[in-house]
């Protein structure tokens, strides 16, 4: 039977989803240094490590413990008429090796069972398709939220570019103070709990 697992492919990020997006940093570590103009010294280009983004970022981690839960309640669910269906198959062979039932009876419990695993198959790839479905909108969600919020983060065009990185990523070697990790982590974290309170209608 087909496992509905939680996609590792769907948690990774292009390296051009921070570019050019971002808000004013939320610590002053981050804060490049600027001309007499206020004006960012040379826009430099910054980078965030999207595997401790997204390990941090409340919003990912709201989503996709949801999302496990009811990936494991299918799953569940799945097995156990699995299960019922497997068992009335044994107990039909048993049943024949017995000698308990006869030819008429064995078509009609048979073409029963072929239809009941024909309906268990139906069920089982439409939950998987629409868990699979579900999954994309979350990623969806919190790839957007990041691009809004980074629209925030570098609205003073501090940085010239944002990239990312992750394990096994594209970037290779990078000047640790090009990391702006933290002050991101911080900055969205922020931005979620806003944008949460935004969302929620005001008690009565």
């Amino acid at each position: 039977m087909k496992k509905i697992t939680y996609g590792a492919a769907s948690l990774m990020f292009v390296a051009s989803l921070f570019a050019g997006c971002g808000q004013q940093a939320s610590t002053e570590a981050a804060k490049p240094a600027t001309d007499s103009t206020g004006m960012a010294a040379g826009a430099p280009i910054a980078y965030v490590n999207t595997d401790s983004l997204l390990a941090h970022y409340d919003m990912y981690t709201e989503l996709s413990s949801q999302f496990q839960e009811k990936s494991s309640k299918a799953e569940t669910n799945i097995t156990s008429r699995g299960r019922n269906l497997q068992s009335e198959v044994n107990k039909y062979q048993d049943n024949m090796n017995k000698g308990l039932v006869t030819r008429t009876q064995a078509l009609t419990i048979e073409n029963d069972l072929q239809n009941k695993q024909q309906a268990f198959v139906q069920y089982r790839d439409q939950l998987v398709n629409e868990l699979a479905e579900e999954e994309q909108v979350m990623m969806n969600r919190i790839h957007y939220s990041i691009l809004d919020f980074l629209k925030e983060f570098n609205a003073d065009k501090r940085y010239g570019m944002i990239l990312s990185t992750s394990t096994g990523g594209p970037v290779l070697d990078a000047d640790p103070s090009l990391d702006i990790t933290p002050a991101v982590i911080e900055g969205i974290n922020k931005y979620y709990a806003r944008i949460k309170t935004e969302e929620t209608p005001a008690a009565k």
